[in-house]
């Protein structure tokens, strides 16, 4: 199990980077992914990897420590999300994450007063970067935009970028781009 996962079939996924910041964002509060077998851990742990590598963030990613440390968490979020630019979707999930755990009536000890500032720092960023998305694509028209963004989708289906996976693997992978591509 060499092979990067981001240059067989996955080289073409949109959809994979927005979703990792989400994941990264809302698992802040949570133990990583209790209910995961260990194979699942250890492709989310290979993607994790290769993310890192592909960004030139490795660093962050060392000795684990993106599982134990919820502000380097939000800070390679944060760092990603202006690297990569997430689509609407995934930075008004991020921003509602963090305005929800700011909001939680029964503060956890080991929150430190300078994470939930954070907390309060990244929500208003991407509040403000979601808003403005969503002013952009008003103005261009989300008609417009949702046929060109599905037409790519479709193009590389037609293409074969996506044989790489069983039909029904297509099909959920088509629904995934749609969902958190090019428009939200």
């Amino acid at each position: 199990m060499t092979t990067p996962l981001l240059d067989g079939p996955g080289r073409t996924l949109e959809c994979i980077n927005p979703k990792f910041m989400v994941d990264l964002v809302q698992g802040v509060d949570a133990a990583r992914h209790p209910h995961l077998g260990p194979q699942q851990l250890q492709f989310r742990e290979r993607l994790t990897q290769e993310i890192m590598t592909h960004t030139r963030l490795r660093p962050w990613a060392m000795a684990g420590m993106l599982n134990e440390n919820a502000a380097l968490r939000l800070g390679l979020a944060e760092k990603l999300a202006g690297m990569l630019d997430p689509g609407h979707l995934a930075l008004t999930l991020m921003a509602e994450k963090l305005i929800a755990l700011r909001q939680q009536t029964h503060p956890r000890a080991q929150q430190s007063p300078g994470l939930m500032q954070q907390y309060a720092e990244l929500a208003s960023h991407f509040t403000q970067r979601a808003a403005y998305k969503e002013k952009a694509l008003t103005q261009r028209g989300l008609t417009v935009q949702a046929g060109e963004h599905s037409e790519q989708i479709f193009t590389r289906w037609r293409a074969g970028h996506y044989d790489g996976w069983s039909l029904a693997g297509r099909c959920f992978i088509v629904l995934e781009e749609l969902r958190w591509g090019g428009i939200w």
